[in-house]
């Protein structure tokens, strides 16, 4: 299954910073996954720039900050 769409990270003075995001998840925690999770591709983007690519394994590391927090939201959710 796959799941996508957008999260706003706070950026400061009431703005964000917009990364939008694909994530592909298996049924159940799998070798294959992020950490071990159900996650087994993830895909960011900001600005129009890939800031982070896993596919069963790091593709692109993280990039920015922003996409250090859209993970870490990601993972609470999906994995």
């Amino acid at each position: 299954m796959w799941s996508e769409g957008t999260i706003g990270v706070p950026a400061g003075n009431g703005k964000y910073t917009v990364v939008k995001y694909k994530v592909k998840l298996f049924d159940a925690p799998s070798e294959w996954g992020y950490e071990g999770g159900r996650a087994s591709k993830i895909w960011l983007q900001q600005d129009g720039r890939e800031v982070y690519c896993f596919e069963r394994g790091e593709v692109t590391p993280l990039q920015t900050e922003e996409a250090r927090t859209a993970l870490a939201v990601l993972l609470q959710k999906y994995n």
